[in-house]
């Protein structure tokens, strides 16, 4: 019995070098042809779950280290914010808009401030088409991002200048609902407005500096 076991693996090894290099390359080329269509079919679906990932790792700051930072009782970093600023020029509208009200949202359910941010940010994805436009030039392309890089200090510091403040208007004064306490509404607005912009700003630069 073992003889006939001993016969059966020579017969296989033999047959085996008989074979030629080039099946074994072919079957390299199906292997690597088969993770090139796998990878070719997920390529669509890249900048969604692109998306999803920014919107995980934001929730999760604001909500375990920035929500807790309310400086002199004022000021609090809204870098979530930081989601609207990046989408590109080319973006769905629609797309922009369920993005940002799904990351709002999230925000709402860890800060407990029901429908504010998520309707705070929907708001915001409406207006960065708008906003966006008054800075690009001729020579931009269709897929343009704004970005530090992309854009250069001045121009990237008052498009992120502006939105921050659209933001931070739009959110303190559905939060306050009167300006019965307006001296509380405008610091609330200005120095959140300042130390959001700053965050962002130096998140910008070192992301500036990996590249």
């Amino acid at each position: 019995m073992r003889v006939r076991r001993r016969n059966a693996l020579k017969g296989y090894e033999n047959e085996n070098e008989d074979e030629p290099p080039c099946s074994e390359l072919a079957r390299l080329s199906t292997y690597w042809s088969a993770r090139t269509s796998a990878s070719a079919r997920l390529e669509p679906f890249e900048p969604i779950l692109n998306y999803f990932l920014y919107i995980v790792v934001l929730t999760l700051l604001q909500a375990l280290f920035f929500g807790r930072i309310h400086l002199f009782g004022v000021a609090t970093p809204l870098v979530y914010i930081y989601f609207v600023l990046l989408l590109p020029r080319n973006e769905s509208r629609i797309t922009s808009m369920v993005l940002s009200f799904l990351l709002g949202l999230a925000v709402d359910i860890f800060s407990n401030t029901p429908g504010l941010a998520a309707s705070s940010l929907t708001l915001l994805a409406f207006f960065q088409p708008y906003v966006l436009s008054l800075y690009l030039r001729k020579e931009d392309e269709e897929d343009f991002r704004p970005t530090l890089r992309s854009m250069g200090f001045l121009r990237y510091f008052s498009y992120s200048f502006f939105l921050t403040l659209v933001y931070c208007f739009i959110i303190f004064t559905l939060e306050a609902f009167t300006l019965a306490h307006w001296l509380q509404w405008l610091l609330s607005i200005l120095c959140s407005l300042v130390l959001t912009l700053f965050v962002i700003l130096v998140t910008e630069s070192l992301r500036n500096k990996k590249k």
